[in-house]
């Protein structure tokens, strides 16, 4: 249990880290959130670039296929590198186990900028009105 609480209005409460349990697997509150703020940005980049950029929906979602993750691995890739005392030291299992946590958010956003890069640069489609939008 975590315990969560605001100091200033003395209100404590505990919470379990486990949402629900599913097929065996535990479903953390933190892969949830993630995964939901991964969802709206997505409608959001989508409304953005079709709306206001005249970017055709099919390359939204595909460039966001291949954002995502690659935003996992570059968030992964940066939490490793900078502990890499501990990281440099396991092996290969240890290193890409994002259950027990570990993920550096610029590593993240580097990765899908690389995505999205590669992704305008292969479609020969322009990358500053993806990047406006995003």
């Amino acid at each position: 249990m975590n315990k969560i609480g605001f100091p200033g209005l003395d209100w404590w409460f505990e919470i379990d880290p486990t949402a629900f349990t599913l097929f065996g697997i535990k479903i953390q509150w933190y892969g949830i959130i993630i995964a939901f703020g991964m969802n709206r940005a997505i409608l959001l980049f989508y409304r953005l670039a079709t709306k206001k950029e005249n970017i055709p929906g099919d390359n939204i979602f595909s460039v966001a296929l291949l954002a995502l993750p690659m935003a996992i691995i570059g968030a992964r890739a940066a939490y490793v590198f900078t502990r890499w005392d501990y990281y440099g030291q396991t092996d290969f299992l240890t290193v890409i186990n994002i259950r027990n946590g570990g993920l550096a958010i610029y590593g993240g956003i580097i990765g899908g900028f690389i995505a999205l890069i590669i992704y305008n640069t292969f479609k020969k489609t322009r990358v500053l009105p993806m990047l406006d939008a995003v």
